[in-house]
């Protein structure tokens, strides 16, 4: 769009695609990308009443995506616009009504995907008015507003009020022809019936449904297992399989199309019941293989992807970019290392050494992102089989993963010779009390009187007792003679200290085997098949100089790794400094053996993606290093250490895909990642992280096997499970 005379019409040509693209051909992805193109368009034409129709598109894309936080936000400008735009950049004040009755029926139906029935309801009212001021008589409008109130009212148990309003709206669509609109009204009429008892009738209508959507072209993910949960509960096992085959083929089709990373996550976890019901219906017809193919398919779709499809790096898209920024980096070190006495660094030169560094950075990125669309276009993970997953297993080895489905928490267990399954009752979220209960109980016993001491002692056996009957007990028996666990959690279970859950006879897990933890099984492969190259060993410790013990344990980590080791000590560590050593790795794939951290963390559970590493004590943008900045990078190590509080903690959505460092790492390549559940004081972090490395270092040990042995050490040495029993080695 670049001849000033063509721009208008190529804008209104964009836009007419991108409507084509929602509602022919429901590709919400395409339309998304179309609308965010054209409404760029309009805004620099100064075009207003075009530009709030596309954004009007553009929030129902995100929706259909299931980003409703960014759809409502889209909604909520367009409102502020076209309540500033004067009346004759509207076509007519009926356009003008008609217009905001589907901005306020749109933002209705995002509080209807966020689950606030209310707030959807007083703006299907707002709709309402407006629709009253248009005066249109087009039955299609009215009819929306029924269906989205009625499904409101569905949810708040209205069933009475819901029903009605649901057939005077498939009403209106029969009277217009909309097949597809009578199939959702059809849905929602056998969703409230199922709720009532009434399943033959419920079916009735689902089968209805099943069949408009076929002639729509148009299918739903849920019509399909509310159908095959109707065919379950008329004991059609085998009928409502199929359903639910098919309700997970079409989410996945769907899902395999939208080429944005963060819009495939959040289309997962809305339509994770899906899975959750395919799980159990395999489970009752004892297909144990396939429940455990679906909880693959379920559980962190897109992180899976991005492992096993790693990105290209940066040197294949422009060796002249990688010189600039090769000097430019240059000079930044050299801005930051400028000699200013105890001052530090002279902030003017930094500060446009910066500019141009992250001007260079920036020309990179947006070539890297074009490969990154074109890329994830091709990405499909596929589950891994008992069989494939058996083949990552030695002698002695064996893996758990976790599954909750809201009601009950599945375990499978792979050996090298068997595979099983075991299903315990999760009752008002009784392993959220439980995780609960361990971490207070756990700390308290730090800081306790002395009085107090034996009722909290009694009161975390019983919390760890009560774990281990349901994370342990169920499948102990497959675990004899095991040395060496791999544990695959799930949601809040990977926030759980399972190296001090009690076995049958009484030890800690610690004591009986060596634990290792995973995202999923592919991970693990993946993970093993990422280079472990000699390199570098980079060091950044005590950047607030508030770790009594931090400084101590850099330079004894220097010691033991003497050669080709860079430290970031005290004012020394900035994030600039730092995401150049990680850019050039990026460009060049410069080998870094490991890098380790001891340093504060803080974690953002609203916006996970700003959580960040602490790196020096200016408090501005470069003292942190946050998580969406570790992930532009692509980093090839063999072990990065996180000696942080709470530095394994996220933010997990239904479908586990958890956003932390821990995560964030090994989607830029890491092998391992060595990481803490809670915040310990720093000389028992210390004493711990130091043992652990000399034992990979001078004693030759693997990673998991020498956490496990500094952790023993500090539990022999009268350390109680506080201290030792946060450490996870997740990875290979």
């Amino acid at each position: 769009m670049t001849d000033p005379g063509d721009r208008p019409a190529l804008a209104k040509k964009c836009a007419k695609d991108a409507w084509h693209a929602c509602y022919r051909e429901h590709d919400h992805d395409k339309a998304r990308r179309l609308f965010e193109q054209c409404a760029n368009e309009f805004r620099a034409l100064g075009d207003s009443w075009n530009l709030v129709k596309v954004l009007r598109g553009l929030a129902h894309a995100q929706g259909n995506l299931g980003d409703a936080e960014g759809a409502l936000r889209t909604l909520t400008a367009v409102v502020r616009h076209a309540r500033r735009m004067r009346p004759e950049q509207f076509p007519s004040p009926r356009e003008r009504a008609a217009f905001l009755c589907k901005i306020f029926h749109n933002i209705a139906l995002v509080y209807n995907k966020r689950g606030d029935w209310n707030r959807s309801l007083r703006n299907v009212g707002l709709a309402s008015q407006y629709l009253k001021a248009a005066g249109d008589g087009n039955p299609h409008q009215p009819g929306l507003l029924n269906l989205t109130s009625g499904s409101a009212h569905m949810r708040l148990k209205r069933f009475r009020v819901a029903l009605r309003q649901l057939r005077q709206a498939l009403g209106l669509f029969q009277r217009e022809g909309d097949g597809y609109h009578q199939a959702v009204c059809h849905e929602y009429i056998g969703e409230i019936l199922l709720e009532q008892g009434h399943t033959g009738q419920a079916l009735q209508q689902l089968n209805r449904a099943v069949e408009l959507m076929h002639a729509a072209r148009n299918p739903r993910p849920t019509t399909w297992c509310l159908r095959g949960i109707a065919r379950e509960r008329l004991g059609m096992l085998r009928e409502a399989a199929e359903d639910f085959s098919a309700a997970t083929a079409l989410m996945e089709d769907r899902r395999s199309a939208i080429t944005a990373g963060p819009y495939r996550t959040t289309y997962v976890s809305a339509h994770v019941n899906v899975y959750n019901a395919a799980v159990r219906n395999a489970v009752a017809l004892a297909e144990f293989e396939r429940a455990y193919d679906y909880v693959q398919r379920a559980k962190s779709r897109q992180f899976n992807e991005v492992l096993e499809y790693p990105l290209p790096p940066l040197s294949a898209i422009d060796e002249q970019a990688y010189q600039r920024l090769l000097a430019a980096r240059r000079a930044l070190d050299a801005a930051l290392n400028g000699q200013n006495g105890d001052n530090g660094p002279d902030a003017g030169s930094v500060r446009r050494t910066e500019q141009e560094y992250e001007s260079i950075l920036r020309h990179i990125r947006i070539r890297h992102e074009s490969l990154e669309r074109a890329l994830a276009e091709r990405i499909v993970a596929p589950s891994m089989s008992v069989a494939e997953v058996r083949a990552l297993l030695n002698d002695g080895d064996a893996l758990v993963e976790y599954y909750y489905d809201n009601s009950r928490l599945h375990l499978f267990v792979v050996t090298p010779e068997t595979f099983a399954h075991a299903a315990v009752p999760n009752a008002h979220g009784d392993i959220g009390r439980l995780l609960r209960g361990v971490r207070e109980t756990m700390a308290a016993l730090e800081t306790c009187s002395a009085a107090r001491l034996p009722e909290v002692q009694d009161r975390y056996r019983w919390y760890m007792n009560h774990a281990a009957r349901k994370l342990l007990a169920p499948v102990e028996t497959h675990l004899a003679g095991v040395r060496r666990l791999f544990i695959v959690p799930h949601r809040k279970l990977h926030y759980f200290p399972f190296a001090a859950l009690p076995t049958h006879d009484g030890r800690d897990l610690l004591d009986a085997c060596e634990i290792h933890y995973a995202v999923s099984p592919r991970m693990i492969a993946v993970c093993r098949n990422r280079p472990s190259p000699p390199g570098m060993f980079i060091i950044v410790v005590n950047p607030l100089h508030d770790l009594a013990h931090a400084e101590a344990e850099g330079r004894a980590l220097a010691e033991i790794h003497p050669v080709g080791t860079h430290c970031f000590f005290g004012r020394g560590a900035y994030r600039s400094k730092l995401e150049a050593y990680l850019s050039l790795c990026s460009m060049k794939a410069c080998t870094v053996k490991c890098i380790h951290f001891a340093c504060h963390a803080v974690i953002d559970p609203r916006k996970p993606m700003h959580s960040a590493l602490i790196l020096n004590n200016r408090n501005d943008e470069e003292s942190r290093l946050r998580v969406q900045e570790i992930l532009s990078h692509w980093f090839p190590v063999d072990l990065v250490s996180l000696n942080c509080c709470e530095s394994a903690v996220g933010d997990a959505a239904p479908d586990d895909e958890a956003t932390c460092f821990t995560r964030a790492f090994l989607r830029i390549g890491a092998k391992n990642v060595l990481a803490t559940l809670w915040k310990i004081d720093d000389e028992t972090s210390s004493r711990i992280i130091v043992d652990f490395y000399r034992g990979v270092i001078t004693g030759g040990l693997g990673k998991a096997e020498s956490l496990h042995r500094a952790q023993l050490k500090a539990k022999q040495d009268g350390l109680s499970p506080y201290h030792w029993a946060p450490f996870q080695m997740i990875g290979e």
